[in-house]
């Protein structure tokens, strides 16, 4: 099945498959904010795909299946864009613009992040072939010792060196963000920078915005700013 569509193909299982060029999609979602198989289930999902072996983790639909005759709002439909916006792979049944405008227009702030990133996804993407390396790994990955990242289910790092907290409470709008030790930037806010090894608490997170932070050095004594935010 590798060798068909450009070499990539879709599979629901796929077991001992990680030699083919095959993207292993994680079962359907109900269009739902819960734990139990709504949009708070992404990202634990996808990162235990990726810690098995199988690093090219298909998400669900954006959305979910709007199973039940459910479908998505606004907020649960662009919420659930910025969860997937930095995996190894986006997919939409249901198009933006079909939700609304105001839904298309705050989408494509997640998507247009993702295409700034798009050669570090596509590098890691390369390395995962070789090593089996995760695309995106969990937050103790970044520091196995820190006890504080054991817990984490909200977020997740693209590599290692960009840390991606989306809102996945419905009515949100400030959210509780872990950075691992060193200097990180506000992608969102360029020449915005944070000390890491703590918790942000309260950061600013409207529904135009997906939290996401680039690490710049691996200690604050060696940055030299005044920009930075203790």
């Amino acid at each position: 099945a590798g060798r068909f569509q450009g070499g990539v193909s879709e599979v629901r299982t796929g077991h001992r498959t990680q030699s083919v060029g095959l993207m292993t999609r994680i079962g359907d979602r109900f269009s739902t904010w819960d734990i139990s198989n709504g949009l708070q289930s992404i990202i634990p999902t996808v990162l235990t795909s990726g810690l098995l072996g199988y690093p090219f983790a298909l998400p669900d639909i954006i959305g979910g299946n709007a199973y039940f005759g459910r479908n998505p709002d606004t907020e649960l439909f662009v919420r659930w864009t910025q969860v997937n916006a930095l995996m190894p792979a986006m997919q939409f049944s249901i198009a933006p613009w079909h939700i609304g405008r105001d839904a298309e227009k705050l989408c494509m702030h997640a998507i247009e992040l993702r295409k700034k990133l798009r050669s570090q996804m596509l590098a890691l993407a390369e390395d995962a072939m070789s090593k089996l390396q995760p695309i995106i790994r969990p937050m103790w990955w970044l520091d196995p010792e820190d006890e504080a990242t054991f817990d984490i289910s909200d977020q997740y790092a693209l590599g290692d060196d960009i840390i991606v907290a989306p809102v996945v409470v419905k009515g949100q709008r400030f959210r509780d963000v872990y950075l691992t030790h060193g200097v990180w930037e506000d992608l969102t806010q360029p020449g915005r920078f944070f000390q890491g090894g703590k918790w942000l608490l309260n950061l600013e997170a409207p529904l135009s915005k997906l939290p996401c932070f680039r690490r710049i050095e691996e200690s604050y004594d060696l940055f030299d700013s005044d920009s930075y935010e203790m």
